[in-house]
């Protein structure tokens, strides 16, 4: 066996280490060859060793305290792992790779390029082995992180949503659980000031996520829109702040989901044949819409989420209840936010029809209540 501290040295930077490790994974083998023993000393003493000196600027970003503050690699137990990985983040959150978020480096199967990704333990342990978590609890994972950290991504054109690992069962679980990444191709990595910089705006997205998942176990609620509401409402009546960290929107960008929100919706009716009139500046409902003897009451709502919780004011619940079932919810997510210096535009968007709209008791759920006290 090859003893790994015989490459161990001075290393150039995070952007040679990358290099090396992309090299020696042309000669990948599942035993502990040369070039394997020396990818591991490189993934699990050297590339951590890089990223130390960060670790002041990646928990500040991250939120994590110094002492909660993780760095480390692997690359295998027993067998060398295909995919080898070094990853940074929060110790209690993530005590171990198979448990919550965090930064990784991911390395591509073939050598030709490596990852910096944002994403979520990919496998459970059990009984000592690792089980792949199921289709449905990824989706739900990714779409919810996606939903966190969406205001934040759409102006780096360099970031991506996909990775390709190559073969292998666990690459592929790698892949599914990935909420956005930089890929450095292995033939123009980037210079280490980017790869920091790079380093430091995912550990701010991790942050965001850490926040949101705060936010989420205090409340007991899961739609970003719905906790935005619970914590507005107690920043006014607490003076408490909020505990999110920039995943609510501004009162500009929440409009301009408003006003993408009406305008599809508008487009959908008259297309549809309706006539069309603007209620929602003196009535508890958005649009009438109007076809030869049929009046629908229109309730309209924007998110930049997926489908999921809407936020309905009393007046608008008492409404909708009492015009049932001449009414209908229009709901339009996944609104993209196009952002420059002069404003902010929404665009695209899923619309969701209820028509009639049935307001089931059971679907309701109070998130603040008015008391008398005399």
């Amino acid at each position: 066996m090859i003893e790994e501290t015989t490459w161990l040295g001075h290393m150039m930077g995070i952007r040679e280490d990358l290099h090396e490790v992309l090299q020696l994974q042309e000669s990948y083998s599942p035993l502990v060859t040369e070039p394997m023993a020396k990818r591991g000393a490189i993934i699990r003493h050297s590339l951590p060793d890089q990223i130390q000196p960060l670790t002041e600027l990646l928990r500040l970003e991250a939120g994590v305290d110094a002492a909660d503050f993780l760095i480390e690699g692997s690359d295998g137990q027993g067998r060398r792992a295909l995919v080898p990985w070094v990853r940074f983040g929060s110790r209690s959150r993530s005590p171990t790779a198979t448990k919550g978020w965090y930064v990784v480096f991911l390395f591509r199967s073939d050598g030709t390029g490596a990852y910096l990704a944002l994403a979520h333990a990919s496998n459970n342990s059990s009984d000592g082995g690792y089980t792949s978590r199921s289709t449905s609890e990824t989706t739900r994972l990714v779409r919810w992180s996606r939903d966190v950290i969406a205001n934040d991504v759409r102006d780096d054109t360099r970031l991506s949503e996909s990775i390709q690992l190559g073969t292998g069962k666990l690459g592929r679980s790698y892949e599914a659980t990935t909420a956005i990444s930089y890929f450095y191709p292995r033939s123009s990595l980037p210079n280490n000031e980017t790869l920091i910089s790079d380093l430091r705006f995912m550990a701010r997205l991790l942050g965001l996520i850490y926040s949101a998942a705060d936010a989420q176990e205090r409340t007991q609620e899961t739609s970003l829109d719905v906790i935005d509401a619970v914590e507005a409402i107690e920043e006014s009546t607490t003076g408490r702040r909020r505990s999110g960290q920039g995943f609510g929107l501004t009162p500009q960008e929440r409009r301009a989901v408003e006003l993408r929100a009406m305008a599809a919706t508008i487009e959908y009716l008259t297309s549809n044949g309706f006539s069309v009139e603007d209620t929602s500046s003196v009535e508890s409902y958005d649009l009438k819409a109007t076809q030869n003897s049929v009046c629908l009451h229109v309730e309209v709502k924007g998110t930049t989420g997926t489908l999921g919780d809407v936020v309905l004011t009393r007046n608008e619940v008492d409404h909708h209840l009492a015009c049932y079932p001449n009414n209908a919810l229009f709901v339009l997510s996944e609104v993209r936010l196009i952002r420059s210096p002069v404003g902010v535009v929404a665009e695209g968007g899923t619309l969701t029809v209820k028509a009639p709209w049935n307001i089931e008791k059971d679907r309701l759920r109070p998130i603040a209540f008015r008391y008398r006290v005399s």
